[in-house]
């Protein structure tokens, strides 16, 4: 998960949104610069991420899905939550090797199942953003990945 947070950085993929970025200051008060904006993005993204994974422990994914499949739609759920997203002109499966837009739907609402109905005080608002966000990768509008299943992957019954 890490390692993965940490290409997209350095590949310059991932970017707060402008909401998020306006409000990013560092100890001093004053806006931070790229290199800290960076360092920052990285270690929310992988924090986020390690949280989600923790928590798709409590599912049956790993009966359903790689271990790779899960760490992707993890840090799609990280970047999400965070309000880190791709840069202009990508999409999230563009992004993301190896996971397709109905594993990551399928994936992310399972964990997304479990963390509301776990904790108390979550911002259900955010996760209906984020359920919107996948209908629509699901019908193609901002996808770039197939809505085909894996041939690879093998129903568990």
């Amino acid at each position: 998960l890490i390692d993965c947070a940490q290409g997209l950085s350095k590949k310059r993929l991932l970017e707060y949104n402008p909401t998020k970025k306006a409000k990013l200051v560092g100890k001093d008060g004053q806006p931070m610069g790229k290199p800290q904006q960076n360092n920052q993005l990285v270690q929310e993204l992988a924090q986020n991420a390690i949280s989600f994974a923790n928590d798709s422990l409590h599912t049956s994914l790993c009966l359903q899905f790689s271990a790779q499949q899960i760490a992707m739609a993890c840090v799609y759920l990280s970047g999400t939550h965070a309000g880190i997203g791709p840069i202009v002109g990508k999409t999230w499966l563009d992004l993301l090797d190896g996971i397709s837009a109905e594993e990551l739907t399928s994936i992310s609402v399972q964990i997304l199942e479990l963390v509301q109905s776990n904790r108390r005080g979550v911002d259900s608002g955010q996760f209906k953003a984020i359920r919107k966000d996948l209908d629509e990768m699901m019908k193609g509008g901002s996808g770039g990945g197939s809505s085909q299943p894996d041939a690879k992957r093998q129903k568990v019954n």
